[in-house]
């Protein structure tokens, strides 16, 4: 088993915890920190393809094999999937405000 070389700090928040509990399960690493590497954790390629399909099917918002790589650490992944949500919720937010006004000038 590979072991990250920065001290262990526990996840934050609810998008890391869950992010973690993926992590151990895809890595098979029981303990995953905040500032864990996936690659220094044993993540490769393919590894990142099952993070991917496994992140989509628990967490909402846009999570690609792109942003594993871009951000290979815990905090950097949650913290695009908590930014990736929140667009998404404006972007719902817009679109039904879009909606309202066509539906209010038919009138």
């Amino acid at each position: 088993e590979l072991l990250s070389e920065r001290a262990y700090e526990a996840p934050q928040g609810e998008a890391e915890q869950a992010l973690a509990a993926i992590w151990s399960q895809v890595l098979g690493v029981e303990r995953i920190g905040r500032h864990d590497n996936f690659f220094e954790l044993g993540g490769h390629s393919l590894l990142a393809a099952r993070l991917v399909a496994r992140v989509h099917q628990v967490l909402p918002g846009d999570f690609t094999i792109r942003d594993v790589f871009l951000g290979p650490t815990l905090a950097a992944q949650a913290t695009g999937l908590s930014g990736s949500a929140q667009q998404q919720s404006t972007r719902q937010a817009l679109s039904e405000i879009d909606a309202l006004i066509d539906r209010m000038e038919a009138v």
